[in-house]
């Protein structure tokens, strides 16, 4: 199955904002707090990523979490979240 999850470029912070970015204009950014296995669709309840993608997502979120902190990976994927939704 394709994988639709964005490869992380580096480990810097600005990897992390391109990688919110790209989750965003792909139309499969959200919350990063909520587990990638935890988001489905909401007219049919299906889960939004295969199992490989909710896995990848959440690796890589993990990673950020670690990395740099909660504050920091909410306020890199903010911008782009709001984008997505149209706040922006």
């Amino acid at each position: 199955m394709h994988n639709r999850i964005p490869d992380l470029q580096d480990n810097s912070t600005e990897a992390m904002s391109h990688w919110f970015s790209d989750m965003a204009d792909a139309g499969l950014i959200f919350h990063p707090e909520d587990p990638a296995s935890s988001i489905e669709y909401i007219d049919s309840g299906e889960s939004f990523f295969s199992e490989e993608e909710a896995k990848k997502a959440q690796l890589i979120l993990d990673e950020f979490f670690n990395r740099f902190g909660n504050a920091a990976v909410i306020d890199a994927a903010y911008p782009h979240f709001m984008r997505a939704a149209g706040r922006q």
